[in-house]
Order: C-alpha cells, then structure tokens, then sequence
C-alpha cells in the first residue's frame, strides 16, 4: 500500500475550514471550539468571543470550560477563569467526568496559590 504525503495545513487553513464548518453547521460545537483554539494562537480576543458564545450556546460542552478559563488567565482575568473553572467543575461533577474534574480542580487550585 503507497503512502501518500499528507498535507500539512496552515493555521490560515484551518481557520478557513473551521468557519466553513460553521457555515454549514452554525451550532456545531466542536468546530467553535476548535476555532477558539486556533484564534487563541493569534487573536486571543476573538478566541475568547468564541469561547463565550459557545459555553452561552452549549453550557454542557464541557472542554470549553477549562480552555476558556486558560485563556481568559493568559489575558489577565484571573477571577473570570476561576468563575468558568468553578462551572465547568460543577458540569463536570453533574457529567461523572472523573478525569475532567480532576483537571479542572487543578487548574482552579493553580490559579488560587
């Protein structure tokens, strides 16, 4: 069996089908997220619009709780990040998603010392 050479995609690239996604599909959750993800690279406040929307849209789509708390913490809204590191603890707890939990705790006690 050939293999063939995978091309690599440019953030440009990724951002372009995400929002081609999203085009299709307004309220699916993990192209938003994923969106997030890549604006966060180089747009960090459109990230956090993102992030916001979706935890408003989706309140049970539990990764965007600890990656909108990292994000929000990078921007300097340490007591924002805790706020949505507290949700997401609480979903996580309602979920029984034992490994989430645990990360999102730590996070949360990182970010209280």
């Amino acid at each position: 069996m050939a293999h063939q050479k995978i091309k690599k995609l440019t953030p440009e690239d990724r951002i372009k089908q995400l929002l081609h996604f999203l085009e299709e599909d307004p309220h699916d959750a993990f192209s938003r997220y994923a969106l997030g993800l890549e604006y966060r690279k180089t747009e960090p406040q459109k990230a956090e619009e993102l992030f916001n929307e979706l935890i408003t849209d989706n309140p049970d789509y539990l990764p965007a709780y600890y990656m909108a708390a990292v994000l929000k913490s990078e921007l300097g809204k340490t007591e924002a990040a805790m706020d949505l590191l507290k949700q997401g603890i609480a979903l996580a707890t309602r979920l029984g998603d034992t490994s989430t939990l645990r990360e999102l705790n730590e996070a949360l006690q990182q970010l209280e010392s």
